[in-house]
């Protein structure tokens, strides 16, 4: 009879377990769910980034051949005028071309740097929340199992206490 009064309780431990490893592994992979999504999406980024790099190094060769093209057409005006292009007005022409260029085409590369470097700083942020979050759901997990083994000793100990 002690026997039959104590299976309500041991069934009742036996649940509470089952529950709490189900918990957990649901848990579990929800944190590696989090974990890949986080990867995945700092992945993205990092292309991103390396795209915005691309795209300053071909706008900033774009903008050199501009000026190149510039200061060509203005050296050719130059010489069909007959004034020297070595010396003088026309050089010192020739000087701000140069120095126009370098300075537009290193603009256009430093906010393409900016970019790239703000979308890998995001793309860490991005995969440490997401490693923070996988720690909690595994935190979790652990509690849960923590939990139902307390519930299944807490319901033996009443059928054999």
């Amino acid at each position: 009879m002690a026997f039959a009064a104590a299976i309500g309780p041991i069934v009742g431990a036996l649940a509470s377990v089952a529950g709490a490893v189900i918990s957990a592994r649901s848990m579990q992979q929800q944190a590696d769910a989090k974990e890949e999504i986080a990867e995945y999406n700092a992945a993205r980024e990092r292309e991103k980034a390396a795209l915005a790099q691309s795209k300053g190094a071909l706008e900033a060769s774009k903008k050199g051949k501009e000026y190149d093209q510039a200061a060509a057409q203005a050296r050719a005006i130059q010489a069909q005028s007959g004034v020297s292009t070595t010396e003088g007005t026309p050089l010192l022409q020739q000087e701000d071309f140069a120095a126009q260029k370098f300075w537009d085409t290193n603009i256009v590369m430093a906010d393409a740097t900016i970019e790239s470097r703000d979308r890998l700083n995001k793309a860490e942020i991005i995969k440490y929340e997401g490693a923070v979050q996988a720690q909690a759901s595994r935190a979790q997990a652990t509690a849960s199992l923590i939990s139902g083994a307390a519930g299944a000793v807490k319901g033996l100990s009443g059928a054999f206490g």
